[in-house]
């Protein structure tokens, strides 16, 4: 392999290195595509976590008519 040459490896170590790289690339997407994320959660506003809920003690909120 002209790599393995340039790099001073031998073709095994080359090869060996990208599989390892593309198996570890592999999982991570895969851990990517499988975590939940925060824009799919329907139930809070953008920006709006569930643990920090809106203030009710807002004063727009608290306006009397």
């Amino acid at each position: 392999m002209e790599l393995a040459n340039k790099l001073g490896l031998s073709d095994t170590q080359v090869k060996t290195w990208y599989q390892n790289r593309s198996i570890s690339n592999h999982s991570l997407n895969n851990q990517i595509r499988h975590s939940p994320s925060p824009m799919l959660n329907p139930g809070s506003p953008p920006g709006q976590s569930e643990s920090n809920p809106p203030d009710s003690d807002d004063e727009e909120d608290n306006i009397q008519v």
